[in-house]
């Protein structure tokens, strides 16, 4: 479904321009957190990994949103790159979750073992909340990164694959002239 847009002012132009860079902005910036947080990298140390992992899926929902944001405001205002660069970095998010979520499984089963008895219910408890909510994040990115691409697309494309532009298989071929 294409929604058509009215042209933007110059200033109105320039203000969602300003507005994308700050959604983009806000996106990155807990990333960016995580890494300071959690320098100087040890790979090495398990709990380490597992505490960092933690920290990156927390932050998920907030980085899908404003992503989205940032799809729905140039879809809204005809800035198809803006739509297509969201629907890569969706798409990204989602593959960097499910591989996050699959290192998070195997460093659970590492760090459970070094968990205080006392603590093994609010760290399980934890775990689980951390495992579906992850899942869920990723496949909202999926999702998020399917439909902004489709959204991206040109309306000219469409409408040429609609008249049938292009090789055409399976057509019968019209019978030859005797010679």
């Amino acid at each position: 479904m294409q929604i058509s847009v009215t042209p933007l002012t110059a200033r109105s132009q320039t203000m969602v321009t300003v507005f994308l860079v700050i959604m983009a902005t806000l996106a990155v910036s807990p990333t960016v957190d995580v890494f300071v947080l959690r320098w100087p990298l040890r790979f090495n140390e398990s709990i380490w990994r597992y505490d960092t992992f933690v920290m990156f899926l927390s932050n998920g929902p907030q980085l899908v949103i404003l992503i989205g944001v940032i799809a729905i405001t140039g879809a809204l205002t005809g800035y198809r790159q803006a739509v297509r660069a969201a629907a890569v970095v969706l798409a990204i998010v989602a593959v960097a979750h499910v591989v996050l979520l699959l290192l998070y499984v195997l460093d659970y089963f590492q760090v459970r073992r070094l968990v205080a008895q006392a603590r093994v219910a609010g760290f399980k408890a934890i775990a689980v909340k951390t495992l579906v909510f992850g899942g869920l994040v990723s496949l909202a990115a999926a999702w998020g990164a399917l439909r902004a691409w489709q959204a991206s697309e040109s309306e000219g494309a469409g409408l040429r694959r609609q008249k049938g532009d292009g090789l055409l298989v399976g057509q019968p071929k019209a019978p030859r002239p005797p010679e």
